[in-house]
């Protein structure tokens, strides 16, 4: 029996859930306020969003070469019926923390940042955060094309 592979597994379990969990903080900050309590900071914190560096060159590759679908309930229908259930949610949670990364957190965490006084910079921030993301997100993208002929 491979043990590095159920030891990728329990860490697959335990770190993209709790990514999913940061990046939804990071994402409505300003919008809602969460509670201090030592558990939530643990459960919500900017450190297990380490792990979109190796999720987001990989899946903008994935998008752009059309391996998956950038749309969550498709990647879960495909990944589940080749893969199994566990599988298939792992992939839509990758998927969904991939998404919300190039089209709404980091205009998010600019806008929390910012002062009040500066609000059409944040429109234009987000305008700029949902095109980019958008255009990463589309097969064959420009930006793809450019660093795979380098």
């Amino acid at each position: 029996m491979n043990y590095l592979w159920h030891l990728w597994e329990l860490m697959s379990w335990v770190v993209i859930p709790f990514t999913l969990l940061a990046t939804i903080r990071l994402s409505l900050q300003g919008i809602l306020k969460f509670p201090g309590h030592m558990i939530v900071k643990i459960l919500f914190n900017e450190g297990w969003c380490l792990s979109i560096i190796t999720f987001i060159p990989w899946h903008i590759s994935a998008f752009a070469r059309e391996q998956i679908s950038p749309f969550p309930w498709h990647v879960y229908s495909e990944s589940s019926a080749i893969h199994g259930v566990a599988e298939g949610i792992l992939a839509m949670l990758i998927v969904c923390i991939v998404d919300m990364w190039l089209l709404w957190t980091p205009a998010q965490m600019y806008a929390y940042k910012t002062r009040p006084s500066e609000k059409e910079k944040v429109k234009f921030v987000r305008i700029i955060n949902v095109l980019a993301g958008l255009l990463l997100l589309t097969p064959n993208n420009p930006v793809f094309n450019l660093v795979k002929s380098l």
